[in-house]
């Protein structure tokens, strides 16, 4: 087992809700100092019974620059209950209308040391489609800010898919981004679930042929401006993978606090409900809570294995997974169907997906897990 543990905190408060965004938060500023300290003591409880070392913090949301930094002192305070690492990576989401270059040296000062930015587009009619609240400028003073509070390593959101959304408006967030100077960038197409109001323009959503063509003109900018592709959606300069985004997807255990939060621990799965209130008032402590949870069985780790593993351009050991599965020549011969399609690669005995295999990515694992007897 891994020596070392991630902590994932979400924090639900936003300014107000995106027009897409299916993910639990709460435009509900007054719950804040609340959520603070049951957080606090849930980190604090967690740390009595993980003995292992934290190597990576993330704080994730909604939106977790709304916090104060009296408030984010209180939450630090309660995470040094836990033992760090001296190259222990802590991320902090912001929202470019949420932050300036005091609050980031409050941050820095605490021990964040990595910033992801939620930047979205670099035009203010597509950021105002997705109901964001910052328009391109700010983002632009969010960089400037995080350079001059001291940050070397900071990260930037771009969706592409927007609704009527063309390849010269994706190019020009591409380069917009570039000029950033950005280590890390994270790519992610637009996804509508029926209950946000966005949906109501989901037939304006561009072609799947279309949408193939933007992720292929963002591989083909990323990787000549000298980024690396670690994952399907996230590019980073050498040595600046976000390395609590790569716990998730090599199975490595982490602990999620806060409303909606996912953990994987000791093989279990957990995620607290989509409640501030149940949060608030939790009766027993988090890990508690993940250990009434079933083990995973030796067919799920596979699955998720193969699927996780699969996300990341360093693939899939086929020696290993081949001694765990039961149709052995049915996979080794989809293998080599999808490797003829051009949709994987097989390289020192490592499976990967390619650039069209990892926009048709879930169709391609579904018949890699099918082929596998799984």
């Amino acid at each position: 087992m891994n020596k070392a543990i991630s902590l994932y905190l979400h924090v639900p408060f936003c300014l107000s809700k995106c027009a897409y965004c299916d993910f639990y938060s709460l435009a509900k500023e007054e719950l804040k100092s609340r959520y603070v300290s049951a957080l606090c003591r849930a980190l604090r409880d967690a740390a009595k019974m993980e003995t292992r070392t934290v190597d990576t913090v993330f704080f994730g949301g909604g939106t977790p620059s709304l916090l104060t930094a009296r408030e984010l002192a209180e939450i630090f305070d309660a995470l040094g209950s836990f033992s760090f690492s001296d190259d222990c990576e802590i991320s902090m989401e912001v929202n470019p209308a949420t932050v300036t270059e005091e609050s980031l040296r409050a941050y820095r000062a605490l021990g964040v040391n990595r910033i992801s930015i939620g930047m979205q587009s670099a035009h203010d009619a597509e950021l105002q489609l997705l109901g964001r609240r910052h328009n391109f400028a700010d983002t632009v003073a969010s960089v400037d800010a995080v350079s001059r509070a001291g940050f070397d390593n900071f990260s930037l959101d771009l969706m592409y898919g927007l609704p009527h959304q063309t390849e010269e408006a994706w190019q020009e967030s591409l380069d917009a981004a570039l000029a950033l100077s950005p280590t890390h960038l994270s790519l992610y197409a637009l996804t509508l679930s029926t209950n946000v109001p966005l949906y109501r323009l989901v037939d304006s959503l561009p072609e799947d042929e279309v949408q193939r063509k933007f992720y292929a003109m963002a591989c083909q900018t990323l990787l000549s401006s000298g980024f690396l592709q670690y994952e399907i959606s996230n590019f980073a300069k050498k040595g600046r993978h976000c390395r609590h985004n790569l716990r998730y997807w090599t199975r490595g255990d982490y602990l999620g606090f806060g409303p909606s939060a996912a953990s994987f621990y000791r093989g279990r799965r957990h995620t607290e409900a989509e409640s501030l209130d149940a949060f608030l008032s939790a009766p027993t402590g988090l890990r508690e809570r993940i250990m009434k949870e079933e083990a995973l069985t030796q067919t799920d780790a596979v699955t998720e294995q193969i699927f996780l593993s699969l996300r990341l351009t360093s693939g899939l050991s086929l020696s290993e997974i081949l001694a765990k599965i039961p149709q052995k020549k049915e996979f080794s011969k989809e293998v080599e169907t999808l490797t003829d399609g051009g949709f994987c690669r097989v390289e020192h005995e490592r499976l990967s997906l390619t650039e069209d295999g990892f926009f048709v990515s879930n169709e391609i694992i579904a018949r890699l897990l099918s082929a596998a007897g799984l």
